[in-house]
C-alpha cells in the first residue's frame, strides 16, 4: 500500500469530515477497486480481508432494522458499508491517529470495551439471580438510622462536672445547668449514619453504633482539647427488602457487576498476553 508523509493534524472533527468525504467520493466517482473472493472472503481492500462472517453480521443488523426479508441491494449496501469503514480505518492508521489523537484513541477504547461486553451472558436465570441476591443482600439493605444529641465541653474539669450531673439527672438537664456546654448542630431526627458523619465525624458515629437507645457515652477527648458526650436517643437497624419487591433493581445491579467483571477479565487477558515494561521512576516521585 502506498503511503504518503503527512502531518498528523487531524482531530475527531477531521475524522467526521473524512467520513463525509469518503461517502461523497464513493457516490460521485464510484467504488474503489477491490477484489471479491467467492470462498470465505467477501472482499479485499488493499490486501485487508473482509470476511463472510463480518458481512453476515452487517446483513443481520440490516435485517433487524427492516423487520423483513433482506434483498440483494441490502446485501450490497452492507458490503459497501464495511468497505467504507475499512478505507477510513486504514487512512487513520496511515495518519497515526490511533497513536496521536486522544479522541480517536478514546473511541477505540470505548469500542473495545463494548466488544468485551458482547462476550458476556446478557441475562441471568431466576435461580441465578436469587442466589446472587442472597450473596449480596447487603447492597440492597436500607441503611439504619441514628437520632442523637452530642455536647461539647471545653475542659477536662467541665467534662468531669458534666458527667456528675448526667449521673444525677439526665443529658438535657446537664446541658441546661452548664453554660459552658454547647450542642453540636445535629438535626433532632433519625438520619442515616453517612449523614450523621457530616455533623459529628466518623469516629463519633462509630461510637454511637456501640450504644443502646438512651445510653450516654463520654467524655471523648478531641484534638482541639475539648471533650464530647453523646446521647443516643434512637437507633434503627438496617432492613433487607424482599427479593420480589426489588427484582428489577437486583437484575440491574447484577448486570452492572457482570459487565465490570467481563471488562476486568478481558483486560487481564490482554495484560497477560502483552509484553509490558514498566519504568519505576515515575512511580517513586
Amino acid at each position: 500500500m502506498a503511503r504518503t508523509a503527512e502531518k498528523n493534524t487531524w482531530n475527531v472533527a477531521g475524522i467526521g469530515a473524512a467520513v463525509a468525504l469518503a461517502v461523497a467520493v464513493w457516490q460521485g466517482l464510484g467504488a474503489p477497486t477491490y477484489q471479491v473472493n467467492t470462498s470465505m472472503i467477501a472482499a479485499q481492500v488493499n490486501d485487508v480481508d473482509i470476511t463472510m462472517a463480518e458481512l453476515e453480521l452487517a446483513i443481520e443488523a440490516i435485517r433487524r432494522d427492516k423487520h423483513g426479508a433482506v434483498t440483494h441491494e441490502d446485501r450490497k449496501r452492507a458490503l459497501d458499508t464495511l468497505i467504507k469503514e475499512e478505507l477510513l480505518v486504514q487512512r487513520a492508521v496511515e495518519l497515526g491517529l490511533f497513536e496521536t489523537d486522544r479522541g480517536v484513541r478514546k473511541a477505540s477504547v470505548d469500542a473495545m470495551l463494548q466488544f468485551a461486553l458482547t462476550r458476556m451472558e446478557q441475562s441471568p436465570s431466576e435461580d441465578q439471580l436469587r442466589a446472587w441476591f442472597e450473596d449480596h443482600a447487603g447492597l440492597f439493605a436500607k441503611a439504619g438510622r441514628l437520632r442523637a444529641s452530642v455536647a461539647r465541653v471545653p475542659t477536662d474539669e467541665d467534662a468531669a462536672q458534666f458527667a456528675q450531673i448526667i449521673t444525677a439527672s439526665d443529658f438535657p438537664t446537664a446541658v441546661r445547668q452548664m453554660p459552658t456546654v454547647t450542642l453540636l448542630p445535629v438535626p433532632d431526627i433519625a438520619i442515616p449514619p453517612a449523614k450523621m458523619r457530616d455533623y459529628i465525624g466518623p469516629e463519633m458515629v462509630s461510637r454511637l453504633a456501640t450504644l443502646q437507645d438512651g445510653d450516654i457515652a463520654g467524655p471523648f477527648p478531641q484534638t482541639d482539647g475539648t471533650f464530647l458526650f453523646a446521647w443516643l436517643k434512637q437507633r434503627t437497624t438496617a432492613q433487607r427488602p424482599e427479593f420480589d419487591a426489588i427484582r428489577d433493581t437486583v437484575e440491574a445491579e447484577w448486570l452492572r457487576s457482570v459487565r465490570e467483571k467481563a471488562v476486568d477479565d478481558y483486560i487481564a487477558m490482554l495484560w497477560r498476553q502483552a509484553d509490558i515494561d514498566l519504568n519505576a521512576g515515575p512511580l517513586t516521585q
